[in-house]
Parts: structure tokens; C-alpha cells; sequence
């Protein structure tokens, strides 16, 4: 299914259904796509994302609990890593998406956040 956000301009295209997810999750390995819905009933945490490629773009929306997407934390890959635009672990309510960008660095960066 699709989804869009607040944003009308920001819709999402070839979604995945949703994904439940809790605890701590290193390389997390998502399916083909380029959009996810990540919930949880318990604070979770990402250290890291499983296949990126240079240029692939992701869009993941998170829901039902607090979530910590974890800079350049070690507990995951080194080319599964993600680095933020704070140098700081992103911390999210119980709503939020991200937007990631994977470089030729062989990160993922963050290039978009909405609490």
C-alpha cells in the first residue's frame, strides 16, 4: 500500500506493510522497497540498516513507541552505520519519519526528519 505524510508533497511510493519491531536492532534488514512503516509497543532502538546501495533513498515511518536511530554506533556494520546531521543519536516521540540517504561513503545518512 502506499502512504503519505502530512506533507501532500511527500508521498510514498512501492511501500511495504508494516514492520514490527522492538528491543535493540543492528543491521536491520528491511525488504525491497523504498518506503516502511516501523512500529513498536516498547522503546526500540536502530543502530544500523541493512542494504544500502549508493543512492538508494528510504523513507520510514515510525509509530507506537519511542524510537532511537543510533549515530555511527558501532554494534552495527561499519556500511550499515547511519549518520546524523547532529553528530547525535536521533531521539523520536511516538510518531515520526525519517528520511535516509545512502552515500558513497557507505553510510546512511539522515536527510530528512519530522517528530
Amino acid at each position: 500500500y502506499s502512504t503519505a505524510y502530512a506533507d501532500e508533497r511527500d508521498v510514498l511510493t512501492r511501500s511495504t506493510g508494516a514492520m514490527t519491531l522492538s528491543g535493540t536492532q543492528n543491521n536491520l534488514r528491511l525488504p525491497p522497497g523504498d518506503s516502511f512503516v516501523l512500529s513498536a509497543s516498547s522503546p526500540t532502538t536502530i543502530s544500523g540498516i541493512d542494504g544500502g546501495y549508493i543512492g538508494r533513498i528510504i523513507k520510514i515511518a515510525l509509530g507506537g513507541a519511542a524510537f532511537t536511530i543510533q549515530h555511527q554506533n558501532a554494534a552495527s556494520e561499519l556500511r550499515n552505520q547511519i549518520i546524523t546531521a547532529t553528530n547525535a543519536n536521533i531521539v523520536t516521540a511516538d510518531a515520526a519519519a525519517i528520511t535516509l540517504l545512502y552515500r558513497s561513503d557507505n553510510y546512511w545518512h539522515v536527510i530528512g526528519f519530522e517528530a
